[in-house]
């Protein structure tokens, strides 16, 4: 199974381009009895699965040892910090306002007059920004005034994080390395800026 299990897209390819029907298109079970695929011998499928299988071994292994260093890591901010963050600590707490500077971001669709100095810049939208990193395959630019820059600009260290949708969206957060300069921030992102002599 594994060659027509690797050509499952020129199979999705074939069906298609065999399927009949303008609003429920479908094909015929003897259509695709006619699909053909390259089938190399037996025993270089053997071979080939057992490449595949290795690999898949080796990507779950680094999946569990990922998942001890994420358990290690919780064990270590409850050790120092206490199963809350908001109660039992050994150190005074402070506001967020105290330590950092928050500032929301560019809202798309902002008119500007011709008359404008603009430039178009690269900006991190809400899709952007996951739960601890960024995804940065789709990558979008906006028009903003040359003395706006700095005020939606996002630096290195930098946290970013959502600020709405739905529950599993809400608050993802990730710190940006700069990776793109100069870059700016949506408004449903949040960039907050930490005052490195205190945090």
């Amino acid at each position: 199974m594994l060659p027509f299990i690797c050509q499952t897209d020129a199979f999705f390819d074939y069906a298609l381009g065999t399927s009949a029907g303008s609003l429920s298109p479908r094909t015929s079970w003897k259509a695709l009895k006619d699909f053909e695929f390259p089938l190399p011998p037996i025993e270089k499928q053997k071979n080939i699965a057992k490449i595949l299988w290795a690999a898949d071994e080796a990507i779950e292994c680094w999946e569990q040892v990922i998942k001890e260093l994420e358990s290690s890591k919780q064990a270590i901010l409850i050790d120092h910090f206490g199963t809350s963050l908001r109660r039992n600590v050994p150190w005074p707490t402070q506001k967020l306002h105290e330590v950092a500077s928050v500032q929301t971001g560019i809202a798309k669709g902002k008119k500007y007059s011709y008359l404008e100095d603009l430039v178009t810049l690269p900006y991190l939208r809400f899709a952007n920004v996951k739960d601890g990193y960024f995804d940065l395959s789709e990558f979008k630019e906006i028009n903003v005034r040359n003395d706006e820059v700095e005020r939606y600009a996002v630096h290195a260290g930098d946290v970013l994080l959502t600020e709405g949708g739905d529950f599993d969206k809400l608050g993802r957060r990730a710190v940006w390395l700069g990776s793109i300069d100069p870059c700016l921030h949506q408004n449903h992102v949040f960039c907050a800026r930490t005052n490195t002599e205190k945090f």
